[in-house]
């Protein structure tokens, strides 16, 4: 039962922090304390459920010692089936202790998997780090200072910035982080919020191995177009960081998000109140330490008559013998075994008669503190089991196995009723006789009590009753204190995120304004840069245009100039007969009657086009007739 419980308070811790990290933290940029606050959920969730504190109450010891009759029944044997004994926790703890076993087992194999797949392949250590070369792997990883990738698949841009990216990973030992939530995974398997709190630390890990790569490149548009063109999700080896993750557009959104203040920080002191109510609420007992009445000295034990066996009780010693059961009951109400031991006046011999009394009211705690006295003081061994109360905390079930090992008599006792049970008494006299029996029980009725010692009980009880009052009415108060302040940091909690969703929406409205100047005014600088252009070609155009025309031939001094895009000279006709550019030299002047120019389709369909082949044109030339 207290291993559930353990496991109970785990899981609720855990989740805990995970809330208050979804709530408060997640949406914030400072990545390195957000680490630290999730590695400080899971040692809390370790180290708290077995933190407990104890608050000693003091109280005047009632005087109970008595004389107990040699004739009272020594056994009552009750025989149970197996499957009937069978309680719920036992399943549960079969369940849960099953599940865990399987977690267990699929750590180890993953953990020998992955370190046998290093230990296989040779590596090459650059720089601190240890580099696999693996051929066709699809995503590179990183494991403590390993970093497995595949060179030749990437370009060398991209391969410098997932190096660095898994370099981040493995010089802030990320993997520690893994290996750590995997083992809390193994005793939490069964929390749902256990699986979404490793999702949240490896999606910090990697906002923060994000943000360590793109300080140092320095183009960081380029690192977040590398996380698009590599946003397949790819398989790779469990416990490892890998550049590829499938949440890229939220790695993208924190690494273009304006950082946090750093008072923002102090969100994570939200979880101290909540700790300090679930540590109030289920890690804080009360030990209740008696103290040796006033006339506990001079009390003797009443002698017993033989003759009231069997017989009725009056209404005195009926009303007696209650007050008696609710005194001896109360007695053993939140006493941990040390300080039982503590309170005992003296070591007695192992024969020393007693009587014990378990009473509706008697918790586990209670049973461990009687069953712990037993067998200090009494060399008598008590085990109980099939617990059952009521929701106000009324026992109405419960199995006692009891063994003298001075004598070696034994006892079993099975209790079980829809209501809440009356008085069980453990006892043993002088010579030997030992049993469990109910308070009902004519014999134990018959143990006789004086009027004064009747009166003396009944004014404990009272008294009892009155502290008990007064314990509840503390309680009462400080659970009102307690739910005022909660309701008081809800609603500074609700301000807060209210207060936060309007500067988110502010600073949205902002940025879209900003995206919407400069949209216009890239239009506008792209329209003056096109009419620009546009003009340029004209220009160019119409260039092109005056150097296709005809090249000039000055006829005077027989001078000819070219004009054009490329060098290339015309073909040279005078009178239909065709000259080179020598014997052109050697014309005179004086005899030429015309020169014209024929380009394009007019020359090619007069002159042919192999003719043309190599040439940019056909200059004609006339004599004058008389020559």
């Amino acid at each position: 039962m207290e291993v559930l419980i353990y496991i109970l308070k785990s899981a609720a811790i855990l989740s805990l922090f995970y809330l208050a990290y979804v709530l408060f933290l997640r949406k914030e940029t400072f990545f390195k304390q957000n680490r630290y606050f999730l590695l400080g959920g899971i040692v809390a969730a370790v180290v708290l459920p077995a933190v407990n504190y104890t608050r000693i109450i003091y109280k005047e010891m009632p005087v109970f010692d008595f004389e107990i009759p040699e004739g009272l029944p020594i056994q009552q044997q009750v025989v149970e089936s197996f499957w009937s004994s069978l309680e719920f926790t036992d399943i549960a703890l079969f369940i849960y202790s099953l599940g865990s076993l399987v977690m267990l087992i699929l750590f180890g194999k993953k953990l020998y998997s992955i370190l046998t797949f290093l230990k296989s392949n040779t590596h090459k250590t650059e720089n601190g780090f240890r580099f696999i070369q693996v051929d066709g792997l699809d995503a590179p990883f990183s494991f403590f200072k390993y970093i497995v990738l595949d060179r030749k698949n990437h370009a060398d841009k991209e391969l410098e910035m997932i190096v660095l990216h898994e370099q981040a990973h493995a010089s802030q030992l990320h993997t520690l982080d893994m290996l750590l939530m995997q083992l809390v995974l193994v005793v939490n398997w069964f929390n749902p919020l256990a699986w979404f709190y490793k999702d949240a630390i490896v999606q910090n890990l990697e906002y923060l191995a994000d943000s360590h790569t793109a300080g140092k490149i320095q183009n960081r548009k380029h690192y977040q177009m590398t996380l698009v063109q590599v946003s397949m999700p790819k398989q790779v080896p469990a416990f490892t960081h890998s550049f590829y993750q499938s949440f890229i557009k939220k790695r993208i959104v924190m690494l273009n998000k304006q950082s946090s203040k750093k008072i923002n920080q102090l969100k994570m002191g939200f979880i101290l109140p909540l700790l300090a109510v679930f540590m109030w609420s289920f890690n804080v007992s009360d030990e209740i330490r008696f103290i040796p009445s006033d006339n506990s000295e001079n009390h003797t034990s009443p002698e017993f008559n033989p003759s009231t066996v069997g017989a009725e009780v009056d209404s005195e010693k009926e009303t007696s013998t209650e007050m008696e059961s609710d005194v001896l009951g109360s007695l053993f109400t939140n006493i941990s075994p040390q300080e039982k031991l503590r309170v005992m006046q003296t070591q007695q011999e192992n024969k020393q008669p007693f009587k014990k009394v378990i009473t509706s009211t008697s918790t586990e705690d209670e049973l461990d503190a009687l069953a712990e006295e037993l067998k200090t003081d009494y060399n008598v061994i008590l085990k109980y089991s099939n617990l059952k109360y009521t929701s106000i905390g009324l026992l109405t079930s419960i199995k006692l196995n009891v063994k003298d090992k001075t004598t070696g008599n034994q006892a079993s006792s099975t209790y079980s009723s829809d209501k809440p049970l009356g008085d069980i008494v453990i006892y043993r006299t002088e010579e030997g006789t030992f049993g469990v029996v109910s308070g009902s029980n004519s014999i134990v009725q018959g143990i006789g009590r004086t009027q004064a010692q009747a009166k003396e009980i009944e004014d404990r009880a009272r008294e009892l009753e009155a502290r008990m009052q007064e314990r509840r009415s503390e309680l009462e108060l400080r659970k009102e204190e307690m739910q005022a302040e909660m309701e008081a940091r809800k609603e500074e909690m609700e301000a807060e995120v209210e207060l936060r969703k309007a500067e988110i929406e502010a600073r949205m409205e902002l940025r879209k304004a900003e995206l919407e100047a400069e949209r216009e005014l890239r239009t506008k600088e792209m329209q003056l840069k096109m009419e620009a252009r546009r003009a340029e070609m004209e220009e160019l155009a119409e260039k092109n245009l005056n150097e296709a025309k005809e090249q000039e031939v000055n006829a005077s001094n027989f001078k000819i100039n070219y004009r054009g895009k490329d060098q290339t000279k015309p073909l040279f006709i005078i009178d239909g007969k065709e000259i080179n550019e020598f014997e052109l030299k050697m014309l005179d002047p004086s005899t030429i009657d015309s020169i014209s120019v024929m380009k394009g389709e007019g020359a090619t369909k007069k002159y042919g086009a192999d003719k043309l082949k190599g040439v940019s044109g056909v200059v004609e030339i006339f004599t004058k007739k008389d020559n």
